[in-house]
């Protein structure tokens, strides 16, 4: 995504957490190098909060929230400081069993990132 979208508006936030056994705080230190694009920020969740606080923002009781792709229009804040985002304009996931948000596809990624960045001029 970050390859084919140059605009230095578009910024990626990436929540790194222990959901499967073999994560851990070196394992996403070492996968950064799968996003190395300066517009993008790393940070590691030990206790999960983030994938907690978005549970009733993306309605995925009992799932946490983790494995999805969040995209937000120019301009919304995350302030609030209980660690639960706001409603994403576009909700992507890789978990086929999920009713809520689209599945994710890059393509599909691409043109809404396109559309939010057209939209913000």
């Amino acid at each position: 995504m970050f390859k084919q979208v140059r605009s230095d508006r578009l910024r990626g936030y990436v929540v790194w957490g222990p959901f499967l056994r073999q994560d851990s705080e070196g394992m996403a230190e070492r996968a950064k190098q799968l996003l190395p694009d300066p517009r993008v920020r790393h940070y590691w969740d030990e206790r999960k909060r983030i994938a907690v606080g978005l549970v009733p923002v993306l309605h995925s009781a009992p799932n946490l929230g983790w494995d999805v792709y969040l995209l937000y229009a120019p301009g919304v804040r995350w302030e609030r400081k209980d660690l639960r985002p706001p409603e994403p304009t576009v909700y992507m996931h890789r978990k086929r069993s999920r009713e809520q948000g689209i599945f994710l596809s890059g393509s599909l990624m691409r043109k809404r990132v396109g559309e939010l960045l057209k939209d913000a001029k």
